[in-house]
């Protein structure tokens, strides 16, 4: 299976979403249309072709585990586009060079990583706030479009 779009009954997740069989899997729509479901989390940690992944309005949406805050993304080298506004996830991690040209983060980053991610442009980035980041990694991306927005220049305090 390369896709897998469980939008209508994303609702509905309980406990680990277990993904971690589905090595070819290119895209996962786990986009809800209100807050999401509660008490769940999701394990693709194998899933190394996946591509897409929408989060969108998962308010609950985590990996690692039911009292984890954080989007642990590292062994997906390959993805592509990320969508995750609405969400309430305080930590966000990119594997080192992934391919990713669509970053839709939520206001809720404490912590973002964004490493060698040389096909990511500033339109292909957005943040619902940046307010709360208080600690913001980059290397080798984006470093001339905070440096240009002085409204961004917080994000830069940790550098």
């Amino acid at each position: 299976m390369k896709v897998l779009d469980m939008s209508g009954a994303a609702d509905h997740l309980k406990n680990a979403f277990d993904l971690g069989k589905c090595t070819v899997l290119r895209e996962l729509n786990l986009q809800s249309s209100g807050n999401g479901s509660t008490g769940w989390w999701l394990n693709i940690g194998n899933c190394k072709q996946l591509r897409k992944l929408n989060l969108r309005n998962q308010a609950q949406a985590k990996t690692g585990g039911s009292t984890s805050t954080e989007l642990d993304l590292s062994a997906q080298t390959k993805l592509e586009e990320l969508e995750t506004r609405g969400t309430q996830v305080q930590s966000v991690v990119l594997a080192k060079g992934s391919p990713v040209t669509l970053l839709h983060l939520p206001g809720t980053l404490t912590s973002l990583r964004l490493e060698y991610l040389g096909r990511l442009t500033t339109g292909g980035l957005t943040l619902e706030s940046y307010s709360k980041v208080k600690t913001f990694i980059f290397d080798s991306c984006l470093r001339q479009f905070f440096e240009r927005n002085k409204k961004y220049r917080h994000a830069l305090y940790h550098l």
